[in-house]
């Protein structure tokens, strides 16, 4: 079994510095947080083009109360300029460590007049300051909600769930099934020797939301004498900084494949339906027997494994 580059965020000193900032941190919203996204949740950037969410999304109703998540200078513009619409607002606030805090999705019409004030003259917002209240995002047919970045002084989209309180989360993630496709995009059940790729059908649940979530951390291993591991990622930050659409499209696959039956499997991200992530592993089978296990983890740590056996015949159609 050949090993797969493998991807992880790097992490050095992170969790202290995060760890550091946590104490002057508050949540943006009151009451029970309820996600519909996280970091790594893959969504559409124009009609093929797959990114990563970058942020946490908490679902709220439209004119639900937003304050201000830390101390620092304070900022308001719209995120997206090609659309300059009323969804596409945000107040940012930038702390004297260096980390920059995102908020979208905040109805302009009622950030208070001293929170501008302060924006104009380059001064601090408090933390727990009243900042304006949650665009009604149902007129783009959108749920209502606050969507938070948190970008570290380097630049990185890095997990906001590292600054928020721990969520009562006992559940592991749900693996719906294991799948060695070959380059025609066909399930293969008895494969030759050769280079194929598994993907992993699974998802998380973050209660009390029904809405089910990409998963905080996969790690794939194979036994084929020894233990080896294949690939994995851990998602506290995106791999480049600035970049939420580079690499997604390593991690997650576009494209159906097909069941030995003949039916088809693909992804689904819109959160109003039932969700379908399918996470996509590089592998290159040797002749033999080799076991695959895939583990699932959440950002609680509950997590969950599963196992798939190949008996891996020669390549009779390969060259010396």
């Amino acid at each position: 079994m050949k090993l797969v580059a493998q991807w992880l965020a790097p992490l050095v000193g992170v969790f202290i510095s995060h760890s550091a900032a946590l104490a002057e941190t508050v949540l943006p919203l009151r009451g029970e947080i309820t996600v519909m996204n996280t970091l790594s949740t893959p969504q559409f950037y124009g009609p093929s083009t797959i990114g990563f969410h970058h942020g946490l999304d908490l679902l709220a109703d439209a004119g639900t109360a937003i304050y201000a998540p830390v101390s620092g200078k304070v900022a308001m513009q719209n995120y997206y300029p090609r659309a300059n619409t009323p969804y596409t607002y945000e107040v940012s606030i930038q702390t004297e460590t260096g980390y920059r805090w995102e908020l979208h999705h905040i109805d302009e019409t009622t950030i208070p007049d001293s929170v501008r004030q302060l924006a104009q003259t380059g001064e601090d917002v408090e933390a727990g300051t009243f900042l304006g209240e949650v665009f009604d995002a149902t007129v783009v047919n959108t749920l209502p909600h606050l969507h938070l970045n948190v970008l570290d002084p380097e630049g990185y989209y890095v997990n906001p769930r590292q600054f928020l309180p721990e969520i009562d989360d006992e559940i592991a993630p749900t693996i719906r099934g294991l799948y060695l496709v070959n380059d025609q995009g066909n399930v293969v059940e008895n494969p030759s020797s050769g280079d194929y790729e598994l993907v992993v059908d699974v998802v998380d649940a973050i209660p009390p939301s029904t809405i089910d979530q990409s998963i905080y951390r996969l790690e794939v291993t194979s036994q084929s004498g020894e233990e080896t591991t294949l690939w994995q990622r851990l998602f506290d930050q995106l791999p480049i900084p600035g970049d939420f659409i580079s690499e997604a499209t390593a991690i997650y696959r576009s494209e159906p494949i097909t069941l030995t039956d003949g039916s088809i499997l693909a992804h689904q991200f819109e959160p109003e339906l039932p969700r379908r992530f399918l996470y996509r592993v590089p592998i290159e089978l040797q002749v033999g027997t080799t076991l695959i296990q895939v583990t699932a983890a959440d950002f609680s740590g509950n997590q969950n494994q599963s196992t798939l056996t190949f008996e891996t015949s020669p390549c009779s159609s390969c060259g010396d």
